[in-house]
Parts: C-alpha cells; structure tokens; sequence
C-alpha cells in the first residue's frame, strides 16, 4: 500500500500529499536565581539505550506525534491500515485511521483507539486540554462516516477529534476548502484555543476565505476551546508554499514556519536562495503578518521544526542539500544534511551549522537538554564519515546529534535494525532522559529487541542521554559534562566551562557558581587496562610449571582470566602456575 500523506514539493508542480519519500557521576547542577542547587549526575559523554517498545498490527502502523501524559505515561498518536491483531483491538473504519496508544512510564501497553471515516486519516499533533483530555489533529480525506461527522469540503480536510483521558471520543471537527489541507502541527492559544496551521491549495471555498497566493499556502486556522472557528489566515507566494511548524513567541505572538519556493510575491518580501528555502512568518495573536524571513543555500532547504530556546531565540531545524551559498556556511557532508540556523526575536540569523555523513540525513525532532544544549533527531542511512561515528544497522536508521548552545557538536548515536527505522518524534520524559519514536520495518536486530507484528510498526526507543562516567578504558579520553548550571563551572583540573577531556583516573569535581554561591558535584574515574596476552613455557605433565609467568600490567580485581589446563587460578601483579601445564594465559580487560 502507498504511502500517500506526506507533504512533498515539485518545482513546477504543488503536491499536497505524494508518497513517502524513503531516500528511502555524577551530578546534575541545578541553579535557581538565589544559589545553585545540584542534583543528579555529571553526564559522561555517550548516551544509551534504556529500553525499546514495538506496537502495531498486521499491515501499515507509522507513529507521528507523542505527548507525556499526566499520569507518568505516554499517548503515541499516527496511522494504521491494520485489521484487529496483535496490538490494534479495533477494525478500521477507511483505509487509514487516526491511531494512538496510550502506555505507561515503562512502555507497556494500558489501551488504543481508532477514529476514522471509509478513506485515509492521519493523527499529525497530539496536545493536552484543560479538561484532562487530548485533542488529535491531523488530516481526512473521508466524508461523514465511521467517527468523522461532517462532510469534506473538497479532496482532504483538517481533521480534529477531541477525547477524553481515557480515549473516548467527545467530538469532531473538520476545517478545508475545495482542494487539499494537510494540516501539519496545532498551538495551543493564550485564551484556551488552539491555532492550526498546515498546507492548502484550496480557493475561497467551505472554511477559506482568502484566494490562494499560489499553487499552495501556509494555511492557518483560528479555533476556540470548543473547536469552532474563530478566523482563517493564509500566507504564501507565487509558488509553493508549506507550513510544518508553529510556536508561540514571548510577546504572546506565533512564528510560522516551513518551506518556500516562492520569490518575492504575495506574502514574501525576499527572494529565493535556491530551489526551496526555509520560510519564517510572525503573526501577532489575530493572525496579521508582522514580518517573514527566509534562509536557504543554493539548493534545496526544506524547514521541518522550530523550537524555543532559553535564551530568547529561536532554531530552526530541516534537511539541506545545499553547498556554502547564501545562509549556508559549511559544505555539504552527503545528500541531505540536518541543517540548523539560530535566529533572534527578529529573525535576524545567529549562526548557522550543518550535520551529517555521506548519504542522507533527515532532521524531525529537537528539543532543549538539560545543561542548554540541543538534542537533534531523525533519520538516517549514511555510514560512519562525517558527523555519524557508527555505521548503519540497516537501511535507516533513527539518528541523533547533540550540539552545545553555540552549535558544537558533543556526540551522536544511531538506534535501528535490519530494515528502515524513520524517526518521527522525540520528547524529553525524565532529567536527562528522552522518548524517541518513528516507525520501524525492522526485525529483531540491532537495537530492536520485538519482531515486526506486520508491514511497519510503531517503535519507541528511551534514551538516556546523561549517561554515568565511571569505567572506560586505557587509552581513550571520556567527555564529562556538567549540565543545569546558570553560572560559571569551574572543575578541580583547572578547566572551565561545561564539559571537560579526561584520559587518567581519578576523581573529577565541577563547582558551579551563582550570586557568589557554589555548588559542587564530583565523579571518580577508574581506567580498566587493554586486553593482555601473557606467554611463557611450562613442562607438560609435572606437577609444578618450571616457569614463572609474569605480568607486565598490572591486573585489577575481578578481572576475567582462563587457565588453559583447566584450572582455576587467581591472579594477582604476578602468578605462578601451582599444577598442570599452562601454555598461555589470557587477561581480558577491555577493547
């Protein structure tokens, strides 16, 4: 079955939906205003898979959007074909429906649901509401059938459906003009609302009320707590425009962002870098445009998230193909590399960084860690060059990158199977520990401990990304990081800042300090030794070797050795061979 519900760009022709494109220890320093507090760990500087969860049913399940829940839990929302089995308990209602699942703080299944009409569904955001239920959003190309109430006002609709903390269904709404809305992301409004925005190549028809600009708009609806609508506003050029983020702004305003391949038209007051450029929009809370700003390279520039950050700016976040060009100031690493830009409140750019290897990688997600850093998420095929340090499990493979406040790269690490895992979403759940989740193809293999139940399945991955620091071995140097502190970090080897080189053992303190006040937190580093080979000759048979084997390391406690005549042995700086014939002794450390 294809895959038709995906926002994707021609340059001479608007395509709204078009199938998937699968190219194909340490401490936490805590500081309030008054005086830092430390609680946690010193991160060290590779993070970990915690545990793994598969859910899906015997055909086509992708998982979209997730949302911690109130409960500790978590609710997975995306799209299923599947019939009842394995993890889906209803039968479709169309051909695809709105799914989600709701889990516990362990990944393990407590419920699901499925909302649909007799075509194709797709849950895109998921937010809580006041009244402790959840409002679904997404896309419908179905008409009053099944859970969809009202009939479509051309070939796709925004799709709402509101539920309660349990998953039952109170109501449904559906916003759309005569040709196709693809609704890609909701925000909630300061007075209780929600603002939803997507793409539209819709005329003044059913819920629009403004012309299109051109083959296809920034397309963004105003609704009350109660779903009905408010206003409508689009925004776009003479091409094709796309919105795939909205977030709300400090002065109570919204910044709207996607992917532009518009010149100066309509809406647009910059030309184009390139093919597709990303596209930023501000609006005030009624909806008027403020100012927009683009940003691209030579290429193609395809803007995919937006995210807030502590300082007051903002990143924007998307896949790139483009060279140093225009807003680009590094090379291409491969095909499409995650691509970054920092901008101020007024959309001025701060800096700009890219990261990848020699294929593909596709940004979806970001979210802010906890010593101010970025975590960065996708997926990926490319093998260790670049920025990526492991090869592939599979074909793709989910793949994240975490960068300090000024960009700098601190590590990456990729999660995946056999097949092709595509990373869709990933929230922060606990101090330093995060929910990655995609769908996945994948068998059991590599990172993914449960056989696929079909065709794809959701797949949810938590991350620690703080990992302790206390063992690593001779010869490698091990990044220590100290994270929450809103001050000045200095650490016991003289160094300053956020994150620390160590090579030698030891114990390591980082003291933050605040309005004159410190606090403190300490990690001890233990060097476990290479593996050893230690030879020597020894008369077979006798009951005493003639030899004594020295060692040339020395050999900690616990370590795991094997007498090769069958004994046991205890060694210690050095041995002697006490019985039988030793002709070799192995010292395992570590590689």
């Amino acid at each position: 079955m294809k895959r038709i519900l995906l926002f994707l760009f021609s340059c001479c022709t608007s395509i709204l939906f078009a199938q998937v494109s699968t190219i194909k220890k340490t401490q936490v320093i805590q500081t309030p205003p008054a005086a830092p507090v430390i609680s946690g760990l010193i991160c060290g500087s590779a993070p970990m898979k915690v545990w793994d969860k598969t859910f899906g049913g015997n055909a086509y399940d992708a998982i979209n959007t997730m949302i911690t829940t109130a409960d500790g839990g978590y609710l997975l929302g995306g799209t299923s074909g599947s019939d009842i089995s394995a993890d889906k308990s209803q039968a479709p209602q169309g051909i695809w429906d709105f799914w989600i699942v709701k889990t516990d703080a362990n990944g393990t299944k407590l419920w699901d649901k499925r909302f649909g009409g007799d075509s194709y569904q797709e849950v895109r955001s998921i937010l809580p509401t006041a009244d402790g239920g959840y409002l679904l959003s997404g896309f419908s190309f179905s008409g009053a059938s099944g859970d969809k109430t009202e009939a479509s006002h051309g070939q796709s609709d925004y799709w709402l459906v509101k539920i309660d903390f349990n998953g039952n269904k109170l109501w449904d709404k559906r916003f759309g003009g005569s040709g196709e809305d693809a609704l890609r992301r909701v925000c909630a409004t300061t007075d209780g609302g929600f603002l939803l925005g997507g793409g539209s190549n819709s005329a003044i028809s059913g819920d629009r009320t403004e012309d299109s600009r051109g083959d296809s708009d920034y397309w963004v609806v105003k609704i009350d707590v109660n779903g009905n609508k408010v206003w409508d506003k689009r925004f776009g050029g003479s091409n094709n425009d796309a919105l795939t983020s909205i977030v709300k702004t400090d002065d109570g305003f919204y910044l709207l962002g996607g992917v532009s391949a518009s010149g100066i038209s309509g809406d647009r007051t910059e030309d184009s870098r390139g093919g597709q450029d990303y596209w930023l929009v501000k609006i005030d809370g009624n909806g008027n445009k403020l100012w927009d700003r683009r940003f691209g390279g030579s290429a193609t520039d395809w803007m995919d998230v937006l995210l807030p950050t502590s300082d007051g700016n903002y990143l924007l976040g998307g896949q790139s193909m483009s060279g140093v060009s225009g807003d680009r100031t590094q090379p291409s690493q491969g095909g499409y590399d995650f691509w970054i830009v920092k901008v101020d409140p007024n959309g001025n750019k701060l800096w700009d960084k890219r990261y990848g290897g020699n294929m593909f990688d596709i940004p979806t997600a970001m979210v802010t860690d906890t010593d101010g850093g970025y975590l960065l998420s996708g997926y990926s095929d490319s093998d260790a060059t670049g920025d990526r340090t492991e090869n592939s499990e599979g074909t793709y493979d989910f793949w994240t990158v975490k960068i300090n406040k000024d960009g700098e790269k601190l590590w990456d690490k990729r999660f995946g199977g056999d097949g092709y895992d595509y990373l869709s979403s990933m929230i922060p759940v606990e101090s330093g520990e995060y929910l990655l989740a995609g769908f996945s193809s994948s068998g059991i293999s590599g990172d993914k401990t449960k056989a696929s139940q079909g065709q794809e399945d959701f797949w949810v991955v938590k991350m620690t990304a703080c990992q302790p620091a206390t063992n690593f071995c001779e010869g490698k140097t091990y990044t220590l990081t100290a994270t929450n502190c809103a001050g000045i970090i200095n650490w016991s080897n003289g160094a300053t800042g956020n994150s620390i080189e160590v090579n030698t053992a030891g114990t390591y303190t980082a003291t933050c300090t605040v309005n004159n006040e410190t606090s403190v937190a300490s990690n001890s580093i233990i060097i476990t030794p290479t593996a050893a080979t230690l030879s020597g000759n020894a008369t077979s048979g006798t009951n005493q070797a003639i030899n004594t084997i020295t060692s040339t390391q020395t050999i900690p406690t616990g370590i795991n050795t094997t007498y090769q005549a069958g004994k046991s042995i205890s060694l210690q700086g050095t041995f002697q061979a006490q019985t039988g014939s030793v002709f070799k002794a192995e010292i395992k450390g570590c590689e």
